[in-house]
């Protein structure tokens, strides 16, 4: 007996909801007249520069890779730029760890350059996949030097193979 009620009950709360929308003469499905309109790019107009200290630490870094592991690397240009930095430091995924040493040490992590991602034929079981580099792979690196409102007083950047353990790259300001 208490199923059965419990069925009605649903039931009941099923067919009072159905009517509620379908009372609902507003719903459109089609495109709003009132909705936003999106920028296509054709004027773009740079982001302003912070004027409160906060600054980024632009890298470009040339590697020499043979089967997806670094043979040399190297900081082919480094510049501290004002600017407001790429939000990095709750990524936990990726191949390298990116050491900020300052007044404390910050982290993040990236992905290897050596590999890149690669769009699956249609069908495919996994939609994507990686496509290993092997050669001179040039790579533009931004680390923050600033976290929230503080500024990190970097003094060297390390970058560390996550599986190895083995450091990549170090570079002091």
């Amino acid at each position: 007996m208490k199923r059965l009620l419990t069925i009605v009950g649903l039931t009941g709360l099923v067919v009072l909801a159905a009517t509620f929308v379908n009372a609902q003469e507003d719903i459109s499905v089609g495109p709003r007249e009132d909705a936003p309109k999106i920028d296509p790019g054709d004027n773009p107009r740079p982001a302003v520069r912070p004027t409160d200290g906060r600054q980024v630490a632009v890298l470009n870094i040339q590697f020499q890779f043979e089967n997806g592991k670094v043979l040399e690397a190297e900081i082919v240009e480094s510049k501290r730029i004002a600017s407001i930095a790429p939000k990095v430091f709750n990524r936990r995924g990726g191949d390298w760890q990116v050491l900020i040493d300052g007044s404390r040490q910050n982290s993040f992590f990236v992905f290897s350059p050596a590999y890149l991602e690669a769009d699956e034929e249609e069908g495919a079981k996994n939609p994507f996949t990686w496509v290993q580099q092997d050669g001179t792979v040039n790579w533009s690196l931004v680390v923050p030097l600033y976290r929230g409102t503080s500024t990190l007083n970097a003094e060297s950047i390390t970058i560390i193979d996550r599986r190895s353990g083995e450091v990549i790259l170090q570079a002091g300001f």
